[in-house]
């Protein structure tokens, strides 16, 4: 009797131990603390802690937590970026049992083993640009409620459950946006193969009608030759054998078909055309005057005279034959926009860095308008500097409108910040282009015939041209700006990645699509775009339908 009574106070003592052994830890994840695995395991700097596949169907922050047995001391990480955005905001938290979790880590004491600690105590490490605590407690974690109330005050990032009305209107703008585009890109496909159509039946009635003139209008808008068109045949060619010479006066490539408009926009914005040296140029010049003035070498080849031709026109003005300010030059566009659109992307969040950037970038656009204005009609310097400020204040406006309003959406998207340059850009290009061609509205934009004939000056034209010159711009800037952005996010994600490799990360990102976007998006329309007669102002129409043989589709120059 005595026996069974000493075992059951035995039995009765070892439950009430086992009891106050164990406790009860919530088992939580919140903002982007799954994303950071790169962090909480980096065996580099000796940081190894095991990963609980149970977090990512938890959320700390809602009150959605699994609630574990533990041997040993609760545990919670808590993640901080620096520097820190707001003095709340925190990058991901974890809450989970201690036991057998961290195995070593260099933000903790050394000579103790953390897989099986059972004391109350905090401890801070800043590694690799981020703040990380970890708090240890004896006492259980188990209550839902006080965890959600403990985190509402705090600015997580954005989680995958966190879909909040602000947030889904942003995403919803975005996709609209981003599909416009695309339905836009197709729309101009469609158009372009119908144009190419229209003018090669076009073409082909006029040589029914005039046989010995059909050449001289496939010559319109830069077309040349079927003969010369086979390029890989004539090249090596030297022009004393030459049939017919090369006519250099227009582009190398048939200005009628997106190929050739895209080929011819390929060699014009090469950036390894900013690295020929004066002499080069200077011997292009003279290359290119002598042979307009029928002076050429027998000995030089087609290729020769091309290159010396794409050379001159990427350095010296087309109207009125002045060398061109470096950065103003169309060969310039890539590599001056990589290095601001990756400073742009890059340095997005802090005031100073949004007016630096967008002020250069504004500069830069300014210098290029003004290097490459028209040698006969001018832009008086008022227009280029209204238009210069104006396109300014329009970025650096929607850019903090937008920043300010992403800060007060909560859990918004890291993502959408990333896009907010380019809504900036769209937005001064918008206000730029029709600014800087307002006078077109109210004197027009000539209009000519097939033949080069000038009919009058349109007022109606503008409204198709700039439409077109602006899409052109904002497409330029889609892959760079909005690909670009999202690359990087994924990227950022990586073991490999550490934040100082962000800038020349999208640097490189721009770099590498504006190589491709430039010359494609400037190829979209042709560069002397067609339109019916009878889409004109009713006095120009008049004064077209009575000149002998009024033709029924006039060009105009949209511009670039």
């Amino acid at each position: 009797m005595v026996w069974i009574r000493l075992l059951l106070f035995l039995l009765v003592f070892y439950l009430v131990k086992a009891n106050e052994m164990t406790r009860s830890c919530a088992q939580c994840v919140s903002g982007d603390f799954l994303y950071r695995r790169h962090l909480m395991q980096d065996s580099s700097v000796g940081m190894s802690m095991g990963w609980v596949n149970e977090w990512k169907e938890t959320n700390c922050a809602k009150g959605n937590i699994r609630l574990i047995s533990c041997t040993h001391a609760c545990v919670k990480i808590t993640l901080v970026k620096l520097p820190k955005e707001e003095d709340n905001s925190v990058e991901g938290i974890m809450m989970d049992c201690s036991d057998d979790l961290i195995h070593a880590s260099p933000d903790l004491p050394k000579g103790i083993d953390f897989k099986a600690y059972d004391e109350n105590a905090t401890f801070t490490n800043r590694r690799r640009n981020f703040s990380i605590t970890y708090t240890f407690s004896m006492d259980s974690t188990d209550d839902a409620v006080k965890i959600r109330e403990d985190h509402s005050e705090i600015i997580l990032p954005y989680y995958k459950e966190d879909y909040q009305p602000g947030t889904i209107g942003v995403y919803i703008f975005f996709f609209f946006l981003f599909v416009s585009f695309i339905v836009g890109g197709v729309i101009c496909c469609f158009r372009i193969q119908k144009e190419e159509k229209e003018h090669r039946k076009y073409l082909e009635d006029l040589e029914l009608q005039e046989p010995h003139e059909g050449e001289a209008d496939k010559m319109r808008n830069g077309a040349v030759p079927a003969a010369s068109l086979a390029i890989s045949d004539q090249e090596e060619k030297v022009l004393s054998k030459c049939e017919k010479l090369p006519d250099i006066s227009r582009p190398r490539w048939d200005q009628n078909t997106f190929q050739g408009r895209m080929y011819h926009f390929f060699t014009t914005a090469n950036c390894l055309n900013l690295f020929a040296s004066n002499s080069k140029l200077e011997r292009a010049r003279n290359i290119v005057l002598e042979y307009k003035q029928g002076k050429y070498d027998p000995n030089m080849t087609v290729n020769e005279l091309w290159k010396a031709k794409t050379l001159y026109d990427s350095a010296f003005h087309p109207d009125t034959g002045e060398k061109m300010f470096i950065l103003g030059r169309m060969s310039a566009q890539v590599p001056c926009n990589m290095v601001i659109t990756g400073g742009m992307l890059t340095f997005y969040q802090k005031l100073p860095h949004v007016i630096f950037f967008h002020w250069i970038n504004q500069s830069f656009n300014a210098i290029v308008n003004y290097t490459n204005r028209s040698g006969t009609h001018k832009q008086d310097d008022r227009t280029l500097f209204l238009s210069y400020c104006g396109a300014t204040t329009g970025a650096l406006s929607c850019a903090l409108s937008f920043n300010f309003l992403l800060k007060k959406w909560k859990n918004a998207p890291p993502i959408l910040a990333r896009l907010v340059p380019f809504a900036a850009i769209a937005f001064a290009n918008a206000i730029n282009i029709p600014m800087m061609r307002n006078k077109e509205f109210t004197n027009g934009i000539p209009v000519e015939d097939a033949d080069g004939r000038t009919m009058g000056f349109s007022t109606v034209a503008p409204e198709y041209a700039i439409p077109q010159v602006v899409f052109s711009r904002v497409g330029m800037a889609v892959p760079n700006m909005v690909l670009g952005p999202v690359i990087l996010e994924q990227l950022s994600k990586a073991a490999w990645y550490t934040p100082p490799m962000a800038a020349p990360l999208q640097t490189l990102l721009c770099g590498f699509m504006l190589a491709f976007s430039t010359p494609i998006c400037c190829a979209l329309f042709p560069q002397k775009s067609s339109i019916q007669v009878d889409h004109l102002e009713l006095s120009l129409q008049e004064h077209i339908n009575k000149l002998p043989n009024p033709p029924k589709v006039v060009y105009y120059n949209k511009g670039l």
